[in-house]
């Protein structure tokens, strides 16, 4: 298995965060091509952290974080999930 794990900005574009994508760019391509690796038998992945990592903190705990990629690894069903809406959130308290 293959996991990939970026921040929030690998899937929703920010200016500011331009200098990630390359690496982002390279965990989302290489998690995309699930379908060529899985005749292989190898399974790839990319979570999109878009939290602040904290114990205690619901999705954002550490123990949470890990049982997600857990379930993902076990159904092995996408190649890409996003964890939290923390960008999202900030994004609309501005424009507001």
């Amino acid at each position: 298995m293959l996991l990939f794990t970026t921040g929030a900005s690998s899937v929703q574009r920010l200016a500011m965060m331009g200098n990630a994508g390359p690496a982002r760019d390279c965990a989302t391509t290489r998690s995309r091509c699930t379908t060529a690796l899985a005749a292989e038998g190898i399974y790839a992945a990319h979570v999109a952290l878009d939290l602040l990592i904290q114990s205690g903190g619901g999705e954002a705990d550490p123990d949470a974080l890990v049982e997600r990629c857990f379930e993902l690894y076990e159904r092995r069903d996408q190649p890409e999930i996003k964890v939290g809406n923390h960008i999202e959130q900030a994004l609309a308290n501005t424009s507001a």
